[in-house]
């Protein structure tokens, strides 16, 4: 036969405290788990989230400071840059407004370097003119002299000149006379040698003359030719300068004349060259100021990467060490809750089972759909013990792995055990707190 389920009061009293209790603490625990875990961790991440902070801060601090001096750099390249673009567009202005001005200076310059060529031009007729009179002087010298020696020939003869037909120069060049003079002083000579042969003593007085004069007319003729020569040949050296220099000067004039075309050529020219060459100078200064911004950017790139790397490297550490923490905290909450759930196996599981063992009783005999038994129950529900554990079961879903498996509310019964024995009762009008005992006994 088994045994009757305790249904005494002092024993569901005793049961529902305990439960009660027990279901209190562990919520309690559970709950201070739960928030010094949920501490711990804010806690570190908290120190965690500030080193972050502080690291980014000093991080973005050097960066700044990194970036602010490139930007330095280019900005430096940008004045650099507007300075020469102004200095272009000023030199285009200064030639729009002196343009006037230079076209009068380019003109008088022309007219300066023709005025310097016609004076070079005149000096060196001169200096040619005079160079020819230098050249023919020795010619004429040594005529003379070759004239002299003919005379006191024919002096020495006594004889007189025959008359010749006239002379008909046929040099007219200064490079002939050398050979041409030379050819008189012979003829001199020759005669010269004659008459010293035959000028000794007796001989003299009664001898016929040694000298032939029709030759000596004839060396006089020659010398002068020779003289008519030399004069036409410095004329005619006079002339070739004179039309060298009436040429140069013929091309002065022309050029002269050309002043003012000159000075529109140079119009043209320098307006070309702002057409043409300014917007060029200003398209080749942006191009180097794209081309120097573009290196600048990349050489601040990789200063901001080295610079960043350290502090790269740091957050790496502070995060592995973040890691570690918060393993070890997990570590831990896992294993007071793994110390609380064996804890919670020892204890609730049986409670909970002795209430579903008690909570089989009937219902009340003036409960509704109560049936009577067919024998009399050794126990009878007279009422009930309500415990609402809604608030730790509430607390236990959260973060635990405790459950109280539906028994949130749970309902202990009462109930009034039927004697198997006769019972005395004795009525008195005190408390029997003097005899009752003696009663008993």
């Amino acid at each position: 036969m088994s045994r009757p389920t305790d249904l005494r009061a002092s024993r569901i009293l005793s049961l529902f405290t305990k439960l009660r209790d027990s279901a209190a603490a562990f919520a309690q625990r559970a709950a201070q788990i739960s928030r010094e875990t949920r501490s711990r961790r804010y806690s570190t991440g908290q120190s965690h989230l500030q080193q972050i902070e502080a690291l980014q801060a000093e991080s973005t601090a050097a960066v700044q400071a990194v970036a602010a001096e490139w930007e330095e750099h280019k900005d430096t390249f940008r004045a650099r840059h507007a300075s020469r673009a102004e200095f272009i567009q000023r030199y285009q202005h200064r030639i729009e407004r002196d343009l006037p001005a230079m076209m009068q200076k380019q003109r008088e310059a022309w007219l300066g370097k023709l005025q310097m060529r016609r004076i070079q031009a005149q000096s060196q007729l001169k200096k040619r003119l005079a160079e020819i009179e230098a050249a023919a002087a020795p010619f004429a010298t040594r005529l003379a002299a070759a004239k002299e020696r003919l005379l006191a020939v024919l002096k020495a003869s006594g004889g007189r000149l025959t008359r010749q037909a006239a002379s008909a120069p046929g040099i007219i060049s200064l490079t002939g006379m050398p050979a041409r003079v030379e050819s008189i002083e012979k003829q001199a000579a020759s005669h010269e040698e004659r008459l010293a042969s035959h000028s000794g003593g007796l001989l003299k007085i009664f001898s016929k003359t040694a000298v032939d004069l029709q030759q000596l007319s004839a060396s006089v003729h020659d010398y002068e030719t020779a003289i008519t020569e030399l004069n036409a040949s410095i004329d005619a050296a006079h002339s070739e300068a004179q039309s060298v220099h009436d040429a140069l000067d013929a091309k002065i004039a022309a050029d002269w004349s050309r002043a003012d075309e000159i000075a529109q050529n140079f119009k043209a020219s320098m307006q070309k060259r702002l057409t043409s060459q300014i917007p060029r100078c200003l398209q080749r200064n942006e191009r180097l100021l794209y081309r120097n911004l573009q290196f600048l950017d990349e050489q601040k790139t990789a200063a901001i990467a080295l610079i960043e790397a350290p502090f790269t490297e740091r957050r790496i550490h502070l995060d592995s060490i973040h890691q570690q923490e918060m393993a070890a905290l997990d570590a831990s909450a896992r294993k007071r809750w793994a110390d609380l759930e064996a804890e919670w196996q020892d204890q609730i599981p049986g409670l909970l089972s002795q209430v579903d063992e008690v909570s089989a009783i009937g219902p009340a005999p003036w409960s509704i759909g109560y049936n009577p038994p067919a024998t009399f129950p050794p126990y009878n529900r007279l009422g009930e013990l309500r415990l609402d554990l809604s608030q730790e079961a509430a607390v236990l879903a959260k973060d635990t792995p405790l459950s109280l498996a539906g028994h949130e509310k749970i309902a202990l019964p009462l109930a009034l055990a039927f004697p198997q024995e006769a019972s005395l009762l004795i009525e008195t009008d005190d408390d029997g707190g003097s005899w009752v005992p003696e009663v008993m006994k």
